[in-house]
């Protein structure tokens, strides 16, 4: 197998990362952020990569490259900091669970009000999914609670080819969009 020159193959890449970072640009977070955490994932997808295999770099490159974006999106929801400090000291005990102050400042855990809206955004994440067609269903659970999702992966466990799981993927993609772009308007 002969090396690939990841620098090249990353610069091949860039204009389907950009479309996928285009995408998630729903979420609030800068294109250019969105695109750096595509790129980590493209280099993670071209470090695995085999270019004798049944592939495209692209299309193998694919979810490791929404994985990684989606982890920036979740990084960066969790690390918002609600509220604010005034006239009190850092190392003042708050309440009954001898928290500091400062320890919840700096806490990443989310507020209860993050946690709510990620609990409803999952709620309506997994009501949508529920509507897929049955394939769609599956490749899209599988692309969610994988790791380090690969279309042969993918392919593998619903017993179809990796480009036809990469098209079930795709269409899943599209048609869960559409519903949640269809409940966020029936919930606001």
């Amino acid at each position: 197998m002969a090396p690939v020159n990841e620098a090249r193959a990353i610069k091949s890449l860039q204009p389907f990362i950009e479309t996928i970072a285009r995408m998630y640009r729903s979420w609030g977070i800068p294109l250019e952020d969105l695109m750096q955490a595509g790129s980590i994932g493209a280099l993670s997808a071209i470090r695995k990569w085999n270019p004798e295999g049944a592939g495209s770099l692209r299309t193998f490159a694919d979810l490791f490259i929404k994985s990684e974006m989606r982890k920036l999106i979740g990084v960066t929801r969790k690390g918002k900091l609600v509220g604010r400090v005034t006239d009190a000291s850092l190392d003042a005990v708050d309440g009954e669970d001898e928290s500091t102050l400062h320890e919840i400042l700096s806490s990443t855990a989310p507020s209860p009000e993050e946690e709510c809206i990620a609990g409803q955004e999952r709620a309506r994440l997994a009501a949508a999914i529920e509507t897929l067609e049955e394939t769609q269903r599956e490749v899209m659970k599988l692309s969610l609670a994988s790791e380090e999702p690969t279309f042969e992966n993918i392919g593998a466990r619903i017993g179809r080819s990796p480009q036809r799981a990469q098209q079930r993927y795709r269409s899943a993609f599209t048609s869960l969009a559409k519903r949640m772009k269809a409940s966020e308007r029936v919930a606001a």
